[in-house]
């Protein structure tokens, strides 16, 4: 049986889609520990700050280190099952790399435009981390900027609507989303 070559380019297009689909899937499952992990820290931090407002440095500091040990003990596992053990650390040094970068973002923008209320603190690096996941999702796929569309529309409607109960809306919505989000990018 001899094929055209139409229908051999007609083949190699569909595997080529078929592994496009995969490694969208394959990042999904690659990432929902992670948005298990912080929409549990989101939650309890949200949650704590509303209560003991005059901590939350120190408890964000805390969270955040417990939160960037986890994530980093997460990436290293996931590298080392699928790379060699030359390899098993690049995705940890990356993701140290951009946590850093985040992290300096965060302070340089605080500085510079200098919040004036705890609703702001705690709003603005939830839009950004909202505007990250709609970006990855335009490359990585819809369930990403779906995630960030969701959380940025809940983030302002509670610092618009009810801002004085914000922090606990970013504990429950914020958190939740990234929890659901987590458990939807498992089903994948």
């Amino acid at each position: 049986m001899e094929i055209s070559s139409d229908q051999a380019f007609e083949a190699l297009d569909e595997v080529a889609q078929a592994q496009h689909r995969l490694g969208i899937l394959r990042s999904y499952r690659y990432a929902a520990p992670y948005f298990f992990l912080w929409g549990g820290i989101w939650a309890v931090g949200f949650a704590l700050t509303y209560v003991l407002q005059s901590r939350s440095g120190t408890l964000w500091t805390v969270l955040d280190v417990v939160g960037f040990g986890a994530s980093v003990a997460i990436a290293r596992r996931q590298s080392a099952q699928r790379a060699t053990i030359r390899g098993a650390w690049r995705l940890p040094l990356r993701l140290i790399a951009l946590f850093a970068t985040g992290l300096g973002f965060l302070v340089a923008t605080y500085a510079v435009l200098q919040p004036h209320s705890t609703a702001q603190f705690a709003v603005f690096p939830v839009l950004l981390i909202a505007a990250i996941y709609i970006g990855i999702g335009i490359w990585r796929g819809p369930r990403w900027w779906i995630a960030g569309v969701a959380l940025a529309v809940l983030v302002l409607a509670a610092y618009f609507l009810l801002r004085p109960y914000v922090l606990l809306w970013l504990a429950g919505a914020g958190g939740g989303v990234l929890v659901l989000t987590g458990a939807w990018l498992r089903s994948a």
